[in-house]
């Protein structure tokens, strides 16, 4: 492996740790666990909660936090819409679904999260190609240059 794939790996690995991925997981993990328990296993149907609930909690942390910052300054976006209806889904005895739901939209954070860092690194990567200097033509003159005016005719070889 060359050092250049560590490095995308461990860059890849300190940003699921800090923008809550493993909270997604989690959520993942506990939502299928809820869902499988009670298919396989003989339990009263309050059993699954101690594990859904976990799940609402894991998926909907990040999202709930958003959601309170845009509430206090009047806005509801989707972070709220979200909430709401995982807690519908909740108030009408389907947790798998509220779960599945918070489930898919903090993959979606995280994995905007994702391309969102993907792409600045690409802009700053394409700034640190250009050029230092121009060479800008004026009165039949060519001239090195650092910096140029609106409406400057420079070379590009």
């Amino acid at each position: 492996m060359s050092r250049l794939e560590k490095h995308t790996i461990m860059s890849m690995a300190a940003y699921l740790c800090a923008n809550g991925t493993y909270f997604c997981g989690l959520c993942g993990a506990l939502l299928l666990i809820g869902w499988l328990l009670p298919k396989f296993v003989a339990t009263p149907p309050w059993a699954p909660l101690f594990v859904l609930v976990p799940a609402y909690f894991f998926g909907g942390y990040y999202a709930l936090r958003e959601a309170i910052d845009s509430v206090r300054t009047g806005r509801f976006e989707i972070d709220f819409l979200m909430l709401v209806a995982a807690a519908g889904a909740a108030a009408l005895g389907e947790w798998a679904e509220g779960a599945l739901l918070l489930l898919l939209f903090s993959l979606g954070h995280a994995l905007e999260g994702y391309a969102m860092g993907r792409a600045k690194r690409a802009i700053e990567a394409l700034g640190a190609l250009a050029p230092k200097t121009a060479t800008v033509r004026r009165d039949a003159r060519s001239k090195r240059s650092p910096s140029m005016l609106c409406g400057s005719v420079t070379s590009c070889w």
